[in-house]
This record gives structure tokens, sequence and C-alpha cells, in this order.
């Protein structure tokens, strides 16, 4: 018990670390703008490169997280549903959870927005 709380202590101080570094990533790339001055040099250019790939780290970080959360979800109600589980045993897990976090995400999308459009129809009358 005392060395799996240690584990998720260092695990979770450290991906924290990680996406504190790269949240960080442009006040670098701006430091070494600044350092370079008006000249055009290497560090100037690695600078702007920094600053410039902000934008896309974090699409890309946006995209597999999303990804991640899907099959995470999508596996939790495969291991749960032993039907489902059976039912979907012909194809790979990794598929099979990713398909069921993808339907049952979609399914809560259409319950948020009819409940938005029930909750905006109760309050204009």
């Amino acid at each position: 018990m005392i060395v799996a709380t240690v584990v998720a202590v260092l695990a979770t101080i450290g991906i924290y670390g990680f996406v504190a570094s790269i949240i960080r990533i442009d006040d670098l790339g701006f430091k070494l703008i600044d350092i370079a001055e008006d000249k055009n040099t290497f560090l100037k250019k690695i600078g702007q490169f920094l600053v410039a790939s902000l934008p896309k780290i974090i699409k890309g970080l946006s995209f597999a997280g999303t990804f991640a959360l899907l099959i995470v979800a999508g596996g939790i109600f495969v291991e749960h549903i032993e039907k489902l589980e059976h039912l979907l045993s012909f194809m790979p897990k990794l598929l099979a959870e990713l398909l069921v976090g993808l339907v049952i995400g979609f399914v809560a999308i259409g319950f948020e927005k009819l409940y938005f459009k029930v909750a905006k129809s109760k309050h204009a009358t």
C-alpha cells in the first residue's frame, strides 16, 4: 500500500511537472528572443520556434487526451458490462473500447443537447 502511494504521488508530480513545462514553453521562447535582442541568432530562431510551436503542441495534446479519455471510458463500460464484452469480443479490445467510448460520448452529448433545449423552452414560457 505504501509503495503504491509513493508511486502514485511521484507519477502525479511528474505528470504535472511535465504539463507545466509544456505550458511554460512559450515563456522560455520569449526569454530566448529577448536574450538574442535584435540579432538574427540561433537563440532567437529557437525562441521563435518554441513560441510558434506551443499552439500545435496544445492541439496535439488535446487530441491525444480526448482519444485516451474515450478509450478509458469505453474500457470501463466494456469491462463492467459482460454482455457488451462478449458482443464485441470479435474485435481487438482497444478498438472495442474506443467505439464504446465514442457511442457513449455521442449519447451523452445528445442528452446534454436535449436537456438544454428543454430547459431553454421552459424559460421561454
